[in-house]
């Protein structure tokens, strides 16, 4: 072919042809055949091979070109610009785009939408939403008028930096101007709400496609599906699932039912997951891998484990290989369940299907062992991990860890490891840390070492929580009381510490049990039943009487609903005294 060529003429025709069928190389070759010719290349012959390039985003041989067409005398023009910057657009070069439309404004050369246009999507695929903002400006400097396609790759670049707002803002601005939006307009719109929780606006988009009359394609509704999986809204996602087929004629795809099945998922409606799965396999539409990931996670969130190994023993039967992902779904579904075996069988199995474990399925592997009560081999896979450098551990591992002991009662092992959790580089001990540690001193009876993880949490700032003070109210209240009330001070007060304390009197500290009562109130806290009823039996344990008979009357006043223990305990402290007439008088059942 190169050899029929005669003229400058035929060989820019020749690089045009390989432009358009991506033969960027075959183009190059053409161009490096000028010089054996004798032909000089003139800038429809850079132009065309730089457009060679651009189709095949190819940018650095395009901006080759570019360079070596300013350095041989010829003048670069608009199109040799924007054709480069398309390359940069294709290739997702964002900045080098930026740079060459910077290049065109000090060569004074006529700008033109389509360069604007380059950049702008440039941007949009680099997820710079600001300069698409400030470009839009700079096209209104220029005195050039925005086009759909302008608009299209604003609302693009919004959509990738979650800025819904914008892309809303400007699908407005382009529907009140000459041009028309088009389908393309609507999916980058829908596919700013997707993500952002804006559910409901994207079905009232929907609607707004519906009434322009235009052509919704399956983008559209696999957006629109994917922004209700988001938000958790599953029936909004399989509303539009069923009508897709009866109302617009559209078939769904792979990634349509994936979305609704994700839908399902994200509400914990597992059944429905399943249901959705099993109409795409009546469709004849085959899962892929994300699919299964889906289904298996819904099945995940309800702990039904021997469902999502069912799944994954049909995902190796369509000759798919599940990912880390799939895996690590399946080994927190057994955990959750108890099945720390079947879970640990997952994760060493992971090499045969040549996984490499990441710190999620670590992670789910360590809680599994936590619930099913093997804290050894919780502790031997830390310290595995520990000394392994694939990858590190993280606070949710070290947490794990701790709630493991903090379940068999191994306080000594459990404060061992917050320790090294303080100790480690990079990890900070939070709440959950020092919350498992108390509780596994509280459940070995280890009140002063609860209290001395307290006071540390409280050094280092951290922001403890209703678990910390039940916790510590447990640890204290078996005869350390006033420990217990000192904690009011520092500790999130709730009903649980404080009825904790109130039960942990007895009848010597009456006084005590009193003063709580009041301390409750003055902490914002409406003593409930279980208040009064332990404050009553203290007084009863006394033999106090006439404050058992005012603590009824108070709870009666309160509008609190008495139980026949509360009765039997002023009944009781009553008849101590050998009033038991004077009890009964009191409407007990």
């Amino acid at each position: 072919m190169r050899c029929s060529l005669q003229s400058i003429l035929e060989y820019n025709k020749a690089i045009s042809s390989c432009a358009k069928s991506t033969e960027w190389q075959a183009a190059l070759q053409l161009f490096a055949d000028l010089d054996l010719k004798g032909f000089q290349a003139t800038v429809v012959t850079y132009n065309s091979a730089i457009n060679a390039c651009a189709q095949a985003a190819n940018w650095r041989s395009a901006m080759l070109l570019l360079k070596n067409l300013d350095g041989t005398g010829l003048q670069a023009n608009i199109i040799s610009y924007s054709t480069a910057i398309t390359s940069c657009e294709k290739a997702g070069q964002w900045q080098v785009a930026v740079v060459l439309l910077e290049d065109l404004k000090l060569k004074r050369l006529q700008l033109n939408i389509i360069a604007f246009n380059a950049v702008i999507t440039a941007c949009a695929k680099g997820e710079e939403w600001q300069h698409s903002l400030s470009l839009l400006g700079a096209v209104q400097e220029a005195n050039l008028t925005g086009s759909v396609v302008t608009y299209n790759a604003c609302i693009s670049a919004s959509a990738r930096g979650n800025q819904w707002q914008l892309a809303l803002l400007w699908l407005t601005e382009l529907r009140e101007g000459a041009d028309m939006a088009d389908i393309i307009t609507f999916n980058s719109v829908l596919a700013a709400f997707d993500g952002s929780g804006q559910w409901e606006r994207a079905m009232d988009l929907l609607g707004v496609i519906a009434a322009d009359r235009l052509e919704a394609t399956v983008i559209t509704y696999n957006v629109a599906i994917s922004s209700c999986a988001g938000s958790g809204q599953w029936h909004a996602a399989l509303w539009i699932l069923s009508g897709m087929g009866k109302h617009f004629g559209l078939e769904c795809n792979v990634i349509t039912c994936t979305s609704a099945v994700n839908a399902c998922a994200e509400a914990g409606e597992w059944q429905q997951a399943l249901v959705t799965f099993d109409l795409m396999l009546q469709l004849r539409i085959q899962p892929n891998v994300f699919t299964y990931n889906a289904v298996i996670s819904a099945c995940e969130t309800a702990a039904e484990w021997e469902r999502a190994i069912t799944l994954l023993v049909q995902l190796r039967a369509t000759r798919q290989a599940g990912d880390i992902i799939t895996f690590s779904t399946l080994i927190s579904a057994c955990g959750k369940s108890g099945a720390w075996a079947e879970a640990w069988h997952l994760f060493c199995t992971l090499p045969t299907w040549r996984l490499e474990p990441n710190i999620i399925t670590f992670n789910s592997m360590m809680d599994a062992f936590g619930k099913g009560g093997e804290w050894k081999r919780a502790l031997s896979l830390l310290e595995e991990r520990l000394e392994g450098k694939s990858y590190g551990v993280d606070v949710i591992g070290f947490n794990a860890a701790i709630s493991a002991c903090e379940e068999a009662a191994k306080w000594e092992e459990a404060l061992e490891l917050l320790k090294n959790l303080q100790e480690a580089d990079a990890l900070q001990a939070d709440v959950i840390s020092f919350n498992a540690a108390i509780s596994s001193c509280e459940k070995s009876g280890r009140w002063q070492e609860a209290l001395g993880v307290f006071w540390e949490a409280q050094l280092e700032g951290v922001q403890t929580n209703e678990v910390t003070s039940n916790a510590l109210v447990n640890a204290c209240k078996a005869g350390h009381w006033l420990q217990g009330l000192e904690l009011l001070e520092a500790a999130v007060v709730t009903y649980v510490a404080c009825n904790g304390l109130l039960s942990a009197c007895g009848g010597s500290l009456w006084w005590m049990a009193s003063s709580l009562l009041s301390e409750m109130r003055w902490q914002e806290l409406e003593a409930n039943i279980v208040s009064y009823r332990a404050c009553i039996t203290c007084t009863e344990k006394a033999g106090l009487w006439i404050s058992a008979l005012k603590l009824l009357m108070a709870a009666e006043e309160t509008k609190l609903e008495s139980n026949s223990v509360v009765y039997n305990a002023a009944v009781s402290a009553c008849t101590k005294a050998c009033l038991g007439n004077v009890a009964r008088e009191k409407k007990c059942p």
